[in-house]
């Protein structure tokens, strides 16, 4: 994924908290990127930004994910998911994860 899609898969994110999440994933961005990037998108007519309200964005700033990896799956399921497992706990949860994952590879 490049920086610019990177940008554009995150519509409703500010651009500090986009700056930040994209550090944790080892991408490096300045809020003046993703700044001119939605400018140049919104001039070109490709996309307009969607706003999150203060909670969701409060929410992706706890859990430091963005909503839009959700491959066709809410926003709000995801991160009532990243909610229950951090409840959870790791040590916990990812056994849960995994049964599903594998049973999905088998087909059942």
């Amino acid at each position: 994924m490049t920086k610019s899609e990177f940008v554009r898969a995150n519509p409703g994110v500010k651009a500090k908290a986009l700056v930040a999440l994209a550090a944790e994933q080892g991408i490096t961005l300045t809020a003046g990127y993703v700044s001119q990037i939605r400018y140049n998108d919104t001039k070109r007519g490709k996309t307009t930004r969607k706003r999150l309200s203060k909670s969701e964005e409060k929410r992706i700033a706890v859990l430091g994910k963005s909503p839009d990896i959700s491959g066709g799956v809410s926003a709000q399921a995801l991160t009532d998911l990243r909610a229950l497992i951090l409840r959870l706990g790791t040590e916990q949860a990812l056994p849960v994860v995994q049964e599903f994952f594998y049973a999905k590879q088998l087909g059942t």
